[in-house]
């Protein structure tokens, strides 16, 4: 029997035809025949790139225009759709960039876009802060798309931030930034907010992989770019965030290089009255100031009070957030308060020997201080301080020879542990004296501990977990001995 192709659309083939077809069919007649017929998907491999595309007009003209419109000399109807040029390629592609992407670096783009468009906060911080702020984290992906030395600075952060060790692609990016931002430089046309962007993207990009000395070098840079644009008032007013994020990073740099912030603070003071968690306006924090611990407030000067007093206004507001008593905190807000505490704190006293006060006043500054490097690490790091845990450590064998305060001294020594000395060496120094303050304090549970603690500037879930298990091994400690 010869098979023949039969068109079912011109209404040859009635409904017992049909019925026959699909019985057949059904059978398994038609089992091993093949169809021979052009592959649709082959058709469309063969098509120009450039092939256009028919879409239907959607002009302002009303339906009977349209129709009149196209309507050939014969009076019939013809379809005249509009004609659009296919588009090729990502969202990255389509969009009038000032900056070159490589093809090859398109996907580590997006990747860095996600990775920047959400604040580097510690984890444990997730409960108390919003990370909502439209305005946290959108002036560095501004600068990101519009400007090439800030792209692949951003681009070779993010590459380090997520590796152990140092890598050719962001040795790549990072080197190119360099050499952008050198080629400005040397050019008369001024110094503008761009290029310290991207200059502090360097000290940023160094301090990622701790690397501070060679960071320092930027932050120097900046701080003079800074000058010749007119001052940190201009430059703050022009870009509040770009300014924020140099003092912070003048902070940072500040605390593990030992030395007193270069950088006038004026500007921030009237931000964190104005933008940030107004830590100044006591009235409205009465019931967050500390209690005389110990009689801890009798030995301090009057400065150190007033800042020992912010670090509890602090401390309390993340606590009242995280335990939903009080709505998130901005982490803009947030930034800016414990940035001007930190340039405070320093400008106070430098993490010298020589610059610190005996006895209480020097672990009230010393715990303060360990506070805000904590809050400071950021990209899911947290880079060793050498000049605190080691200032720590003077502090700790000094606090055995004098009196001070039993509560505030524990307080030292599990801030100590918690922030900064996490090496197995020092709980030779650290677990003995523990162990002794928590006998002499008759006490024998982490509850107990927890509530002493707390009389103090503590963050509940930041130290929390850390606290608990170094407890423990106090414990273990006070057996085995």
């Amino acid at each position: 029997m010869e098979w023949i192709y039969i068109n079912s659309s011109n209404g040859e083939v009635d409904a017992k035809a049909r019925s026959t077809i699909r019985r057949r069919a059904a059978k398994g007649h038609n089992i091993g025949r093949k169809v021979n017929r052009p592959s649709y998907l082959r058709s469309l491999q063969h098509q120009p790139r450039s092939k256009l595309l028919p879409i239907v007009s959607s002009g302002s003209c009303s339906p009977v225009q349209s129709a009149q419109h196209n309507m050939d000399a014969d009076g019939e109807s013809q379809s005249t759709p509009t004609q659009v040029e296919r588009i090729i390629g990502d969202s990255l592609s389509i969009l009038n960039l000032p900056i070159k992407i490589a093809p090859g670096d398109r996907a580590l783009t997006y990747e860095a876009l996600a990775f920047m468009k959400v604040p580097k906060l510690q984890p444990a911080l997730s409960h108390a802060l919003s990370v909502n702020d439209a305005n946290y984290s959108t002036d560095f992906l501004r600068l990101m798309l519009m400007d090439q030395a800030c792209y692949h600075c951003i681009i070779a952060i993010f590459v380090e931030s997520r590796s152990l060790t140092r890598t050719l692609n962001g040795i790549h990016h990072i080197t190119q930034s360099l050499h952008l931002i050198n080629e400005r430089i040397s050019r008369s046309t001024g110094v503008t907010n761009t290029t310290i962007a991207a200059t502090l993207g360097l000290s940023t990009y160094d301090a990622v992989q701790g690397r501070y000395d060679h960071g320092a070098v930027h932050v120097q840079g900046v701080l003079r770019m800074i000058e010749i644009r007119g001052g940190v008032f201009r430059v703050g007013s022009e870009d509040p965030q770009l300014m924020l994020k140099i003092l912070r990073s003048s902070l940072a740099y500040a605390l593990r290089s030992a030395s007193i912030p270069s950088i006038d603070i004026d500007w921030l003071e009237i931000q964190e009255n104005t933008n940030g968690l107004n830590l100044q306006h006591t009235e409205a924090y009465s019931e967050l100031l500390p209690a005389n611990v110990g009689g801890t407030l009798r030995v301090l000067d009057p400065e150190l009070l007033y800042l020992w007093e912010r670090m509890y206004i602090l401390s309390g507001l993340v606590n009242k957030a995280s335990s939903g008593n009080h709505t998130k905190l901005s982490s803009a807000q947030f930034m800016t308060s414990h940035v001007w505490l930190g340039h405070r704190l320093l400008q106070y006293a430098p993490l010298i020997p020589s610059g610190y006060k005996p006895a209480s006043q020097s672990l009230v500054h010393l715990g303060s201080v360990m506070i805000i490097s904590a809050l400071l690490n950021g990209f899911g790091r947290e880079v060793h301080n050498t000049h605190l845990s080691q200032l720590v450590r003077d502090i700790c064998v000094e606090s055995l020879e004098v009196s001070v305060p039993k509560e505030l001294t524990l307080w030292v020594l599990f801030m100590s542990k918690i922030t900064g000395l996490q090496d197995a060496v020092d709980d030779a120094l650290l677990l003995p004296r523990a162990s002794s303050l928590i006998h002499e304090l008759e006490i024998s549970t982490w509850d107990d501990t927890r509530t002493i603690l707390s009389q103090f500037p503590w963050i509940q879930h930041f130290y929390e977990m850390q606290a608990c298990s170094w407890f423990r091994r106090i414990n273990m400690y006070e057996m085995v001995r």
